[in-house]
């Protein structure tokens, strides 16, 4: 080999941060979504938004401009206005496998 080869390779680059994770386990969301289950108000609210987060992988923004007009009962449907690019996506509703 020739000598200064070494300083022609390229490291890779490791952020500070990088060992940090992304996002909760889907262990951790489970446990999260049987914590709010329930009637009172405020845990229908943070069900419903727990599974918004983590079956349809919506950004805050995207949950906090939802409305009633959103949702299509009939066709099973909810219409989301995505943050990034403005585009409007219609998807199905995911039955949650309750009776609510």
């Amino acid at each position: 080999m020739r000598p200064g080869l070494a300083a022609a390779v390229l490291l890779p680059r490791i952020y500070r941060e990088e060992g940090l994770p992304l996002g909760p386990t889907w262990d951790q969301v489970a446990r999260m979504l049987v914590e709010t289950a329930g009637d009172e108000p405020v845990q229908i609210r943070d069900h419903a938004i727990l599974r918004l987060l983590s079956v349809y992988g919506l950004r805050s923004g995207e949950v906090r401009r939802l409305t009633l007009e959103d949702l299509d009962w009939q066709r099973e449907r909810i219409r989301i206005v995505r943050s990034k690019t403005a585009r409007v996506e219609t998807l199905p509703l995911e039955p949650t496998g309750t009776s609510r």
